[in-house]
């Protein structure tokens, strides 16, 4: 699924802050970094994300939620 609207820099910037502490990293995310994360997100997560925009508290969460359990998964 390609992204579905464009997304402005402040929910880039509040995505790249959710992906950093999901991570515990200090690594910055390029806003192409960050697309292609959207691309690999569950849709459901994602569907809300276009619907309500990445500044939703809501979709923040289960970004967090998802990307912890993604890294989580990487390191078994």
């Amino acid at each position: 699924m390609k992204i579905e609207r464009k997304i402005d820099e402040i929910e880039y910037v509040l995505l790249h802050d959710v992906i950093l502490e999901a991570s515990d990293s200090d690594k910055s995310l390029s806003n192409e970094e960050l697309d292609e994360l959207i691309e690999i997100l569950p849709a459901n997560i994602k569907g809300e994300a276009f619907a309500w925009g990445f500044n939703d508290t809501c979709v923040r969460d289960q970004i967090y939620v998802w990307y912890q359990s993604e890294l989580m998964e990487k390191t078994e």
